[in-house]
């Protein structure tokens, strides 16, 4: 009995006793072998979520004067500030005026790649085409705009897209 209060210490899925009598060690084995194939159904159910969730392309909500709007945040081309608005830019030349600073954005964009390159354009860089070495420096966007790259955030800049 010391060793049967010690072994639920441990949370066994069964417990044998001497001598051992073969059916009963049969069930306890069986017992396991159906709580091992549980365990591993259910890791592999959530693995099989994580793939799925992974491959879904993520999508942002933005509040505007007339509702919540959702969109895929790879048809964000950038952001522009608009004193405590905002206007979102897509990549169908679209534009959105949303109720959120550039600070609200670049914090809700943070986990995807987008970066503050001047204190008015928070930009996607997988829209990213081309890098101007010329004044502070200057960006075009994959919707055509040119954008001026803040001094201060010139070689943070250089340093990604040098791949750094």
């Amino acid at each position: 009995s010391e060793y049967a209060l010690r072994a639920i210490k441990f949370s066994p899925l069964d417990y044998l006793l001497k001598p051992i009598d073969a059916q009963e060690l049969k069930d306890a084995v069986e017992k396991v072998s159906k709580s091992a194939q549980s365990e591993m159904q259910l890791q592999i159910r959530q693995f099989m979520q994580q793939i799925n969730q992974a491959s879904t392309p993520p999508r942002i909500s933005l509040a505007t004067a007339d509702g919540i709007h959702l969109y895929y945040v790879k048809n964000i081309v950038r952001c522009a500030s608009d004193g405590n608005y905002a206007t979102v830019h897509f990549e169908d030349k679209t534009k959105l005026l949303v109720a959120k600073t550039l600070k609200d954005l670049e914090l809700l964009f943070a986990p995807y790649a987008f970066e503050r390159i001047h204190k008015s354009h928070l930009i996607n860089m997988d829209h990213l085409k081309r890098y101007y070495n010329r004044f502070s420096g200057e960006v075009e966007m994959s919707d055509g705009a040119i954008l001026p790259v803040a001094q201060r955030k010139k070689a943070y800049l250089l340093e990604i897209l040098k791949g750094g």
